[in-house]
């Protein structure tokens, strides 16, 4: 089971960093990051590359608490639009 989960994690993981790649090159850094559902991606991707680079290391569930609590924050105050 946790084989998979990590095979899942890699996957998800790649794909949203290459679509996160793919939109700066086509939008620019600065006006990627005007979006707040952008800097959302980014910060997410970032965690996920950070865990999936720290893998062996124990203690890793503060990483996966912020990424559900980034979640969390991230859709109440998208609300707002």
């Amino acid at each position: 089971m946790l084989a998979l989960r990590y095979v899942m994690l890699q996957v998800f993981t790649t794909i949203f960093t290459i679509e996160a790649f793919l939109k700066i090159l086509a939008l620019g850094l600065y006006k990627y990051l005007e979006d707040r559902w952008s800097c959302f991606d980014i910060i997410i991707v970032l965690l996920s590359l950070v865990e999936l680079g720290l893998d062996g290391v124990k203690g890793l569930s503060i990483l996966r608490s912020f990424r559900l609590v980034s979640i969390i924050v991230a859709l109440v105050g998208m609300s707002a639009y």
